[in-house]
């Protein structure tokens, strides 16, 4: 009984929209489109009529009609057609002359306005065109249309087809209707019949196929629930099995792809959600459909200020909660100091439908920002993305190369502008004498020398820092390279009047594993730098140490000292705590010493006080039991060992 309440609402449903169709095409045919329509199909017929008479005319022209001849044609045209029929030639008069039908319902101010209409509409045939005009005319104000024919006339002289007048017809559309009415009772007719006959196929096909759809439906409802295991029968024959057959089918792989998407849809978020950049994306209207935490350590925001993706996004209780969290994410940016620029972009790149990209600082960090716009198959913008990086670290080092740059510019320049001063008047001859010349050479020399030692400076910080320089280390005893180390400097601190003093001597200082050269060159820049900022009358002195695995040598002056400040770049190229003083080096000395106590795996770090001098240490790796190599240091003096402590 179920099933025939609903066959019976199906069927009152298909009987009541075929009977609207068929009223609503009705309605719009007569109400609306037919005047359309009758207007057309006149304009077309009067076209072919006026073709029909402007050959007539052209015969007339030549002189192949007589003019009784050509006014019977054109009089039993225009009772043929029951509409006035106007002849214009282009000659010397240009009148235009009508040829009315009997019954005509255009009166005299018809007539006269459709002549003035007549007259104006020339340029138009002159152009080879026809005229078509729908107007009201007369007192009356009768619907009208006056079709135009160009009236050609081949010039034997020229060769070509001269337009010497034009035919016109003009008919009232009431009686372009009334020819029609027959057609319009027959369109209605049938339409009647046409509902009629569509009753019975239609209950019969309903009828037929509303048994097996319940179970399609009870499948359907199930799919919509989440529920892809139920399937429908498909046993049935014909289309509705096959209906059957296609819900199964359609559940089946609805299944596998929602499945396929779900891992996918994970995969992809672990996977933002795992990148060390930013990721916003945005629909049209800027609200966030996704951001991965990366966006909240980088701009600053806590976690419970981004949307919560954790969420299902299909699930209806979510979504009002989802869009407050979207919308709180988004207005966050407002908190930062170029909040405005970057919500401005966003709507730049929807708008625009172009990559906009800046840069800001937050903080202590710079981050690089580009919004995309987000594109559909057809090109049509569906939101924008954003990138937010961390280029803190290369904008630093952007830094660092043109400090580089600046400080070997600048050290280069100071020994050529000295070169070149001194080069000259020696070149124009400009000292003369012996003695001047000398000293000017002597000079030269030195500045020479300076610049000679600053690029091979540069060049050997380069190769460190470049990993071209392999360090090899073996065991040695360190009092070889300190008794090397005193033999060296010792005149040449008692020759600045300086005092120079080597720790005590202990038989058991263990042996260590290291580059001894390198080692000895990082000793010397240590000494070099300590002689050239202590004045005449302090102390040098190197100190010994030990710590756990490591030796620690340290070399201790009497100078000025290094302030707090400096102390944190002393290592750096070109760094020179005593600017003022014009003391002369290249700058990379400390710098050389860090990379290859680096390279060897040492580290170097620095204490003094300003007017209490400075004290440089450094670590030298002990000789592990496992490295020993008997016999290969005993020329070490009585600091030789031939074991490891």
């Amino acid at each position: 009984m179920r099933h025939q309440v609903f066959l019976k609402r199906i069927m009152a449903l298909m009987v009541i929209a075929i009977t609207l169709s068929a009223a609503l095409t009705l309605f719009f045919y007569y109400f609306i489109t037919s005047d359309v329509i009758y207007s057309d199909m006149a304009r077309r017929d009067f076209l072919q009529k006026g073709s029909l008479l402007a050959d007539q005319s052209e015969s007339y022209l030549l002189k192949q009609l007589s003019e009784g001849e050509y006014n019977a044609a054109v009089s039993m045209s225009s009772n043929m057609l029951s509409a006035p029929i106007a002849i214009q030639f282009y000659d010397d008069k240009q009148m235009v002359q009508f040829s009315l039908p009997q019954g005509t319902d255009l009166d005299d101010s018809a007539i006269e306005q459709a002549r003035t209409l007549i007259e104006n509409s020339r340029s138009e045939i002159e152009k080879q065109n026809t005229v078509y005009i729908r107007i009201k005319l007369g007192q009356n104000h009768v619907d009208a249309i006056i079709v135009g024919y160009p009236i050609e006339v081949f010039d034997s002289n020229s060769g070509s087809r001269d337009i010497r007048g034009a035919v016109y017809i003009v008919k009232s559309m009431d009686y372009i209707r009334t020819g029609y009415d027959s057609l319009n009772f027959a369109l209605v007719f049938a339409s009647c019949i046409a509902v009629i006959l569509m009753l019975l196929p239609t209950y019969i096909a309903i009828s037929r196929l509303i048994r097996p759809l319940n179970q399609v439906r009870n499948v359907a409802t199930a799919m919509s629930n989440g529920n892809f295991t139920l399937r429908a029968d498909s046993s049935q024959p014909g289309e509705i099995g096959e209906l059957g057959q296609a819900i199964n089918d359609l559940a089946a792989d609805l299944d596998r792809s929602i499945s396929a998407l779900m891992k996918e849809r994970n995969r992809l978020r672990q996977i933002l959600d795992n990148l060390s950049e930013g990721i916003i994306a945005v629909n049209p209207e800027l609200i966030v459909t996704h951001a991965n935490p990366a966006v909240g350590r980088l701009l600053g925001f806590p976690s419970t200020e981004l949307p919560d993706e954790a969420q299902d996004p299909t699930s209806e209780q979510n979504d009002s909660q989802d869009d407050n969290e979207s919308n709180r994410s988004l207005s966050v940016l407002l908190q930062l100091k170029s909040g405005q620029d970057l919500l401005d972009d966003f709507r730049k790149a929807i708008r625009q439908q172009k990559t906009v990209t800046r840069s800001f600082q937050n903080e202590d960090r710079i981050l690089y920002f580009q919004v995309a716009p987000l594109l559909d198959e057809d090109q049509k913008v569906i939101g924008a993305v954003a990138l937010l990086r961390d280029v803190t670290a290369a904008e630093k080092l952007e830094q660092t190369r043109r400090d580089y740059i600046a400080n070997v510019s600048h050290e280069l320049r100071t020994p050529l502008t000295a070169l070149r001063g001194l080069i000259e008047p020696l070149a124009d001859g400009l000292v003369t004498e012996e003695s001047d010349r000398l000293r000017y050479y002597s000079i030269i020399q030195n500045e020479t020398l300076r610049l000679s030692r600053l690029i091979d400076d540069m060049l050997e910080l380069s190769r460190l820092q470049a990993g071209k320089i392999s360090l090899k280390r073996s065991q040695f005893n360190i009092w070889d390279i300190l008794r090397e180390v005193e033999a060296k400097y010792q005149a040449v601190a008692e020759e600045k009047g300086l005092t120079f003093a080597l720790p005590p001597y202990r038989a058991d200082t263990p042996l260590v594993y290291s580059n001894p050269d390198r080692i000895e060159q990082v000793l010397v820049i240590l000494l070099d730098n300590a002689m050239k900022y202590t004045d005449a009358g302090g102390i040098i002195e190197i100190q010994l140490s030990s710590e756990s695995d490591k030796l620690i040598l340290a070399v201790k002056d009497t100078g000025k000292g290094i302030s707090a400040d400096d102390q944190q770049h002393v290592f750096e190229r070109f760094y020179k705590a005593d600017r003022s003083r014009g003391r002369s080096g290249t700058g990379l000395g400390l710098s050389i010493a860090k990379e290859m106590l680096n390279i060897l795996g040492e580290r170097i770090w620095v204490r003094s006080y300003l007017g209490h001098g400075s004290t440089f240490y450094f670590s030298i790796s002990k000789l592990q039991s496992g490295r020993y190599l008997p016999g290969s240091s005993e020329q070490g003096g009585q600091g030789a060992r031939n074991s490891v402590d």
